[in-house]
């Protein structure tokens, strides 16, 4: 799984799809990013002279946020099937100028 989290943009990556504008409540303020890749990753901080934090486990309030990916990926796919099902209009192929 690789997983990024920027808060600023209320933005996440999950698998290389992305939703953002999302409310990402429970991110710690001081954090600017949160990167991970399959069993590693690190937490980039707004402070510039605090550096990257290593993890080898995701915090709670990253996996709190994998739900909210979720839902919003379920919204699109709805929106999208919804338009899908509907009648397209019939063109004769012929427009006065």
């Amino acid at each position: 799984m690789k997983l990024t989290i920027i808060p600023d943009d209320g933005a996440v990556y999950y698998d290389n799809v992305s939703y953002r504008d999302l409310d990402l409540f429970g991110v710690p303020t001081d954090v600017h990013a949160l990167q991970w890749q399959e069993t590693s990753g690190w937490i980039e901080f707004r402070d510039s002279l605090t550096q990257n934090a290593p993890i080898t486990e995701l915090p709670q309030w990253a996996l709190n946020l994998i739900p909210l990916w979720d839902a919003a990926k379920l919204l699109e796919e709805s929106i999208r099937d919804k338009a899908a099902s509907q009648p397209q209009p019939i063109s004769t192929g012929t427009q006065t100028l």
